[in-house]
């Protein structure tokens, strides 16, 4: 069996978590233990974002091997350092023991940098990591990546989004017989269009029954669309993440009242669409359930952020890593605790060869509202 030399080659960075706006710099350190001297031609560190989509289209459908398999790819970011010695030009000795080496990046501020997103289907992601590569002459080189979050800039004190849109009404016709249609009338309202994980969106549902079937209640979630393109090709996947029913039937001719019903938003990814191959968008998708026919949905789009409300540094920047703000734009000053916590979604493995050291599994990090109150409504 052969020696193994290379007992530990890590990346740590030196803000923990490792997340990121545009702009800022990322510093860390590179670790390698070896049992025993080796010859190399040079360590280098590479920074890469990118995005990279796979979609497959069942061409037959009892043979997957006939299926279409589309793949893309875009770039944001990619720079590297070399730490020590020279790409392909002479040789040094790394010496047995540990050995530890400064990295430094800075993220470029002259374009926009799309969120980290990660999903746990094959279609797509974009990827921010770090990949240290000893390089040696004549043989195999040893890698070993980390990733990290990257934040795109996603204000909701924008007047856009911290203002509450005009009200959503919508009306359907339900065949009552044969020959008679009647209607029944949904509107709904939301405090703002723009929210940040841990705060809660404000709901309030007005439905009228005018038709002669009693309705079965009513039910919202929140749900994620992604967009994944490939060449000319797109796909579309839409995924829950909260889900409210009321049970409570609406019988005819009555108007039923949803009122201050708070829906929290768990620790996901942001809204992306400054990314050319993966747009993520958010819904609150309203549902009231007639009987014997297709329910009546009403949609109001929502925008995911990552500057919470009243949430600045005093010079306008981006939020820190862990900052208190205190808000008085609401009766009773309360401070927010706004920090970074791991999305909901869970991890998802970053690299498939056995042989590279480091993060085998990778889980983002986005910002959380701790103690958010909701203003309700009378």
């Amino acid at each position: 069996m052969a020696k193994k030399i290379v007992t530990n080659f890590a990346i740590d960075f030196l803000i923990q978590p490792p997340v990121f706006f545009r702009g800022q710099p990322i510093s860390g350190i590179i670790s390698i233990c070896l049992e025993e001297p080796i010859e190399i031609e040079c360590l280098k560190v590479r920074m890469v974002g990118k995005s990279r989509t796979n979609l497959v289209f069942m061409s037959h459908k009892s043979n997957p091997k006939f299926n279409q398999e589309i793949k893309d790819e875009e770039t944001f970011v990619d720079q590297y350092r070399i730490l020590v010695g020279k790409e392909h030009e002479g040789r040094l000795l790394l010496p047995a023991g540990k050995s530890e080496f400064n990295f430094n990046f800075t993220l470029p501020t002259e374009s926009k940098l799309p969120s980290t997103f990660e999903s746990r289907s094959s279609e797509g992601y974009i990827r921010y990591s770090i990949a240290a590569v000893l390089m040696r002459p004549w043989d195999t080189d040893y890698i070993s990546k980390r990733a990290f979050t990257v934040l795109e800039e996603i204000d909701i004190n924008q007047p856009a989004l911290k203002e509450q849109p005009p009200i959503l009404e919508g009306e359907t016709s339900v065949c009552c017989h044969c020959w008679t249609r009647r209607s029944l009338n949904l509107a709904m309202t939301i405090d703002r269009s723009g929210y940040c994980p841990g705060e809660a969106i404000v709901l309030n549902v007005r439905c009228k029954n005018t038709s002669n079937r009693i309705l079965n209640g009513l039910q919202v979630k929140l749900c994620r669309r992604t967009q994944y393109y490939a060449k000319d090709h797109d796909q579309i996947t839409y995924k829950s993440y909260y889900r409210l029913t009321s049970d409570k039937q609406i019988n005819v001719g009555e108007t039923f009242i949803w009122s201050n019903q708070l829906i929290r938003i768990p620790c996901i990814s942001p809204s992306i669409n400054s990314a050319k191959l993966i747009k993520v968008n958010y819904e609150l998708r309203v549902s009231v359930k007639v009987p014997y026919d297709t329910d009546f949905r009403a949609v109001i789009p929502i925008v995911i952020g990552t500057i919470p409300l009243e949430v600045q540094t005093q010079s306008g920047g981006p939020i820190p890593i862990r900052a208190f703000y205190d808000d008085t734009s609401r009766a009773g000053a309360y401070r927010l605790d706004t920090n970074y916590s791991k999305c909901v979604d869970g991890t998802v493995p970053i690299h498939k060869v056995k042989s590279t050291f480091g993060q085998p599994n990778y889980i983002p990090y986005y910002p959380f509202v701790r103690n958010y109150r909701p203003p309700l409504t009378n």
